[in-house]
């Protein structure tokens, strides 16, 4: 269960790839919010980079191609609303770690 765009849905992923701790790379298989539909290719990499003993540095990259002409089209607000929403997942992680209180918005907190 997680929030995209402030509506509650699925997202189901296969990991693909593990590198050690460092990388783990996961492609999307289906989706409640149509992204599958729209979006050819979904993938997404975590990368977790030690920077001291107490602080790591962590990435998360995403690659998808847009299914038609339209889309491609739409492709620059596309990128910067999953940004958004990436962002917005990144820092409810980032305070769950640091603060150990859940995102209350996530439905599975509730």
């Amino acid at each position: 269960m997680c929030i995209v765009n402030g509506k509650r849905g699925t997202i189901e992923t296969r990991c693909v790839a593990m590198f050690g701790t460092d990388r783990a790379e996961f492609c999307v298989e289906r989706d409640s919010f149509g992204m599958t539909k729209m979006l050819l290719n979904m993938s997404f990499a975590v990368e977790l980079k030690k920077v001291s003993d107490t602080e790591t540095e962590f990435a998360m990259l995403s690659h998808f191609s847009p299914k038609n002409f339209m889309l491609k089209l739409m492709n620059p607000m596309i990128k910067k609303k999953m940004a958004k929403e990436v962002e917005i997942m990144n820092n409810g992680l980032k305070e769950f770690i640091e603060t150990g209180k859940p995102n209350t918005l996530n439905p599975i907190n509730q």
